[in-house]
């Protein structure tokens, strides 16, 4: 998989690690003989399973989409903290982060890209 033309010039490497919600890759570029690495976390943090719980549980669509949004910004919000806190030794320093409306109009990609420990 690659992110290459989402990341302006960087190329992913490999996959080195995956969590509940989604998948860290090795990203790399080189600028002009410059050459960098960073890792991209690249995550969904809901899936049909759970979009389809809340339709059992009463929400409509506007109810969906709004919490959706609500979780999407707690995500936004993290960020800026971790933001904050970069040159802190004992935190991974997070330079970038997109949110991107899913294809299919449910839900969001989330791209955070890091420092590679």
């Amino acid at each position: 998989m690659s992110f290459a033309h989402e990341w302006n010039g960087w190329e992913t490497v490999e996959e080195i690690g995956q969590g509940s919600y989604g998948v860290v890759y090795k990203i790399k570029r080189d600028l002009f003989g410059n050459k960098e690495d960073a890792a991209l976390k690249v995550f969904s943090p809901q899936n049909p399973k759970d979009l389809d719980e809340l339709r059992d549980e009463g929400y409509d669509e506007d109810s969906i989409t709004e919490a959706l949004n609500g979780y999407v910004e707690n995500i936004v919000k993290e960020y800026a903290i971790m933001k904050t806190l970069s040159g802190n030794t004992n935190i991974v320093n997070c330079s970038e982060i997109d949110v991107r409306p899913k294809n299919s109009g449910e839900g969001y990609d989330i791209y955070i890209k890091m420092e590679l420990l």
